[in-house]
């Protein structure tokens, strides 16, 4: 437990030092609440291009704001949080940082449990409030179809928990092959494959990836599966990377 506490404000310190809260939550705050505003401003910009009133044909309501911003979460913020964090443990191995801390007696399970649960908590909570702003900001611009407080956190979790798998993962790579970028490129790579076996559903339904299906549709329908994946792959990458971190050589 100590190993653990002494990590995790560790984490907190690093992560402002090196300004990854900020890098992290700028990005998932810039588009909560830049979506809907482009997207109610869209029509006027495409007239004064056009110099067409295309307003009648391209109708935005609620629930395609929210879905535009799920979309960036997964394009763009997946990628953020997945680079900035692909350095979390293969960096301290690369440049020798566990040999004090080694030779003190601190364990590798408190390094491992003390770094995922940090980022695990500050996305979390940085992803459930950027989908709040957004929220409000859509329901003050857009026609209201009925999507209420609750269907948009249980979208929420549905992205939390695909950002914890992806987390996990790109710590696991950065753990085993120690190169910081090219474990975030191998997950994203893997992310972004899956996407070509929806078709298999059998397979697709258990996917981490279907939990995006699930939060465009903003509700808990099929959610089950990839939660079920998720949670026995976190537990998985956290026991290879306990093992991975035991046989580190500190001489």
């Amino acid at each position: 437990m100590s190993t653990f506490k002494a990590y995790f404000k560790k984490e907190i310190i690093e992560a402002i030092r090196t300004y990854r809260y900020i890098i992290i939550a700028a990005v998932l705050i810039f588009f909560a609440i830049s979506d809907p505003i482009l997207l109610k401003l869209l029509p006027s910009i495409l007239k004064s291009q056009t110099q067409m009133d295309i307003s009648s044909f391209l109708v935005i309501n609620e629930k395609m704001a929210l879905q535009n911003y799920i979309k960036d979460l997964f394009q763009l913020c997946n990628i953020v949080i997945v680079l900035v964090i692909s350095g979390t443990l293969g960096k301290e191995i690369k440049d020798g940082k566990l040999i004090f801390p080694y030779s003190k007696g601190s364990s590798p399970a408190g390094i491992v449990l003390a770094k995922a649960v940090h980022y695990v908590i500050y996305v979390g909570i940085i992803t459930f409030l950027g989908f709040l702003i957004n929220y409000y900001y859509v329901t003050m611009l857009f026609k209201n179809d009925g999507i209420t407080i609750i269907q948009v956190l249980i979208s929420a979790a549905s992205l939390i928990l695909f950002f914890v798998f992806n987390i996990l993962l790109t710590m696991a790579f950065s753990c085993l092959i120690k190169k910081d970028i090219a474990a975030g490129i191998i997950v994203l790579f893997l992310c972004y494959f899956s996407i070509t076996l929806k078709s298999v559903k059998g397979i697709y339904d258990f996917l981490p990836m279907k939990l995006i299906d699930t939060a465009n549709s903003f509700s808990s329908v099929g959610m089950a599966k990839p939660t079920i994946t998720v949670i026995v792959a976190c537990i998985a990458l956290i026991a290879i990377m306990i093992y991975q971190m035991s046989k580190v050589e500190v001489v």
